[in-house]
């Protein structure tokens, strides 16, 4: 069920990319009065919540940095109410993936989503909660967004839970992943960390076994503007088994729509989408590789 979720995810999650990384959805979030793209990716992801201050947001996007947030959040409310920002993501994001797939039909697959999500709860899971509470489009492409953005913040609030139980911050997540090979460094300054941060992150996790001393490859390059490098060298053993247990933790806590009653669904599911996120992967829009973490 874990492998499922996690296959599930990764595809789902190429679908609701589109919603920050193209032309589309950047277009919509400019005419709605957004400015550049942090302020479009903060309040396209903090909107379902309402116009609240930066703290609330930064419950919500575990990984990014509160500083960063604080530059946006609620200045961007006075550009573009959340209500209106709902409505440029739901059409940008439906103008891409229209693009992308083409004449491919996802009628069933945005069925048999929407129907697999019903097993999903809202308790402990504010992201998936808000967006939870948003109505379902009615044109089938936007529905499949809908769904696969469902899915995405269910997995990212469970995923928040894990790391927060680990006592792991969001730098040091970054850190983590980044030595365990499975996280670009471009993403450390994409949610707002910087040298610094990434520094004492890096101390963090040295000082509990989880990194061997030599930590200077982990996380500091794309910052120097040098050619990224990979070093799983610097992850100890503890480290890579905390590194593992938390990935199955987050997997495990996404899995209940493909427990054994929704495996035949999931299985299904699987096989009509991974062709429609392969379509939005062709396109070359997205960051590579996609999706970066969770």
């Amino acid at each position: 069920m874990t492998h499922l979720a996690r296959r599930l995810w990764r595809a789902l999650e190429t679908c609701h990319a589109v919603t920050y990384f193209t032309a589309e959805a950047r277009a919509e979030f400019t005419d709605c009065g957004l400015r550049g793209n942090v302020m479009a990716y903060i309040a396209g992801r903090a909107a379902p919540l309402g116009a609240v201050g930066p703290e609330p947001v930064a419950a919500g996007l575990y990984n990014m940095n509160l500083a960063m947030i604080k530059r946006v959040v609620p200045r961007a409310w006075d550009c573009a109410r959340p209500e209106r920002v709902l409505q440029a993501r739901e059409l940008g994001a439906a103008r891409a993936l229209k693009r992308a797939f083409g004449d491919q039909p996802v009628a069933e697959a945005a069925e048999l989503l929407r129907e697999s999500l019903r097993a999903l709860r809202p308790y402990g899971r504010p992201m998936y909660a808000a967006n939870a509470e948003l109505p379902w489009p009615t044109d089938p492409v936007a529905s499949l967004w809908h769904g696969a953005t469902l899915l995405r913040e269910h997995r990212g609030d469970g995923h928040a839970a894990v790391l927060l139980a680990e006592e792991v911050d969001g730098c040091a997540a970054h850190m983590l992943a980044i030595a365990a090979g499975g996280l670009e460094e471009g993403w450390v300054s994409y949610r707002g960390w910087d040298t610094e941060d990434c520094a004492q992150a890096r101390d963090r996790l040295r000082d509990r076994g989880w990194l061997t001393g030599d930590t200077r490859a982990v996380g500091d390059t794309e910052i120097r503007g040098e050619r990224p490098k990979r070093d799983r060298r610097v992850l100890t053993p503890a480290g890579q088994a905390a590194h593992d247990r938390i990935e199955a933790a987050t997997d495990r806590l996404a899995s209940a729509p493909w427990t054994a009653e929704g495996q035949a669904a999931g299985t299904r599911l699987l096989a009509l989408v991974e062709p429609l996120a392969a379509r939005v992967t062709a396109t070359g829009e997205l960051p590579d590789p996609y999706p970066p973490i969770g």
